[in-house]
């Protein structure tokens, strides 16, 4: 059965929905953009459905039209080009296997490991992938026991996680965890930071409650979605050792240089 992509990413944007902004959201509710069958998934991550047929080839191969892109600099998810927003992009290649997904620049996306249910998940592994942008963003994971009420009575975790590129260093830190916890909480995780750039930056630093440490970090595949058939663009991978979730977690890279926008 082929990894469900969504689900990497849902808990953290799912919990949005407590304060009434629910998973799936029209793009005009960030923006006046004028939009045909588009639509956000959480605040970062803007999807192009192919909902008609416009040059397609016997095997389903085709392109889109008319896909309006909100102000700021949007990212192809799948080959990490770079569009700049407040225009309309038509002829966006459309390969079956492709469906169109922009990520906006700047986005922080909390993920999981490739999984099809939440039993599949690996609780001591936390990925983190950044889209850096000068402007400085952030955002809160948050976690749960993912099966009982009991969050309702605060037994949770949140932590910030923030990124900002200045000087061509893409800095990106991990806040301690905050809140009283839950039962069968993992407390040591291991971290897995995917950044993306255009080049291969010149070092890589990482500290841990200020303390330097070392890490093991490269510029290439990501092989974890390679495995699973979904393409994506060289990318900055930083695995980081074990560490618990109430240190304070700081990856400098320096040399970043980010694609140019169309």
């Amino acid at each position: 059965m082929p990894d469900c992509q969504g689900c990497r990413t849902l808990p953290a944007t799912a919990h949005e929905a407590i304060s009434g902004l629910p998973l799936i959201r029209p793009v005009n509710l960030y923006s006046s953009a004028v939009t045909d069958y588009e639509y956000l998934y959480g605040p970062s991550i803007l999807v192009a459905p192919i909902y008609q047929a416009t040059k397609a080839d016997s095997i389903g191969n085709d392109i889109r039209n008319d896909i309006s892109l909100p102000e700021g600099t949007w990212y192809d998810y799948f080959s990490g080009e770079a569009y700049q927003g407040g225009k309309v992009i038509n002829a966006f290649d459309a390969p079956l296997w492709k469906l169109p997904v922009f990520v906006r620049q700047g986005a922080i996306i909390p993920m999981n490991n490739p999984n099809n249910n939440p039993s599949q998940i690996d609780t001591s592994l936390r990925i983190i992938e950044v889209f850096p942008s000068p402007q400085c963003s952030s955002i809160d994971v948050y976690d749960d026991d993912g099966t009982t009420d009991a969050y309702l009575d605060g037994a949770s975790i949140s932590y910030r996680v923030e990124q900002q590129l200045k000087k061509q260093r893409a800095i990106i830190i991990i806040n301690r965890a905050e809140g009283k916890g839950f039962e069968g909480m993992t407390t040591q995780k291991r971290t897995r930071l995917v950044v993306n750039m255009s080049v291969q930056p010149k070092k890589v630093h990482v500290k841990v409650n200020g303390k330097a440490v070392r890490c093991n970090w490269h510029y290439g595949i990501d092989t974890m979605m390679n495995q699973i058939g979904i393409r994506r663009p060289l990318q900055l991978i930083v695995e980081l050792p074990e560490t618990s979730i109430y240190d304070k977690v700081e990856v400098i890279a320096a040399g970043v240089v980010l694609p140019a926008s169309k």
